[in-house]
């Protein structure tokens, strides 16, 4: 066994018996052709930019509430992520997972975050170099939903473009600031809100795709690239 692959073994031990990797949630279920994996940190201590109603309406909250073993999985991720090997780590546990998907033609979806956020901008580009390392692996797109505004600005900024494989969107809510929302659209940068169905209207949200799928696996309006998605909404669940 070659330094190399002692070490991607090392990695890979490391992550299934200290961090975790999801395989699922009710909303992104495998099937025939896609297969998923999810990150997740604690919510709130690593959500810097949260708004009031980012902390009323948070869904990892609830979930942290109803499944008591979620928290330490999730600080045990966070005491991970701030360790200088994370990156490496999650390349070799990526790239571990993907040999069955490669092998039957499905794409693997990665979605940073259910729970949590960008709490640094080191940490964000810990995940940028992850994204960095698969963009020639066609199969793979990762996908996240943050608040965290500067840290992805100050990396378009410092290196021209996100990574080509990652599909972010700048998660808003009713009071977030608009000169935020201004500042996401200036660069480019997808937008995603959540509200109650009865509010979702044309008019509320004129220049919003409304998403109403049950099927978040199959669907993936949420992470697509295509402009009529680049603004989307969908009933808070």
């Amino acid at each position: 066994m070659t330094a190399k692959e002692m070490f991607r073994s090392m990695a890979i031990k490391m992550l299934e018996t200290f961090a975790k990797f999801s395989a699922s949630n009710h909303k992104l279920v495998p099937n025939k052709e896609t297969a998923f994996l999810i990150w997740n940190l604690p919510y709130k201590i690593t959500c810097p930019f949260a708004t009031e109603m980012c902390k009323l309406k948070c869904y990892a909250k609830k979930a942290e509430d109803l499944y008591p073993d979620c928290n330490p999985c999730r600080n045990r991720n966070w005491t991970f992520s701030r360790s200088a090997e994370f990156a490496d780590w999650a390349i070799a546990y990526i790239e571990k997972k993907n040999v069955y998907n490669l092998k039957h033609n499905k794409k693997l979806v990665v979605r940073i975050h259910e729970s949590g956020d960008y709490y640094n901008a080191e940490y964000f580009n810990k995940w940028m170099q992850v994204c960095k390392h698969f963009e020639n692996v066609p199969n793979i797109t990762f996908i996240c939903y943050t608040k965290s505004l500067p840290y992805v600005i100050k990396y378009i900024n410092d290196n021209g473009a996100l990574p080509s494989n990652l599909a972010l969107r700048f998660s808003v809510w009713a009071d977030t600031n608009p000169v935020h929302i201004a500042l996401a659209e200036k660069y480019g940068i997808a937008i995603y809100t959540a509200d109650d169905e009865q509010k979702i209207t044309e008019e509320t949200y004129p220049k919003y795709d409304v998403c109403r799928c049950s099927d978040c696996a199959t669907c993936g309006h949420c992470w697509s690239k295509e402009d009529k998605y680049h603004k989307i909404v969908c009933a808070i669940h």
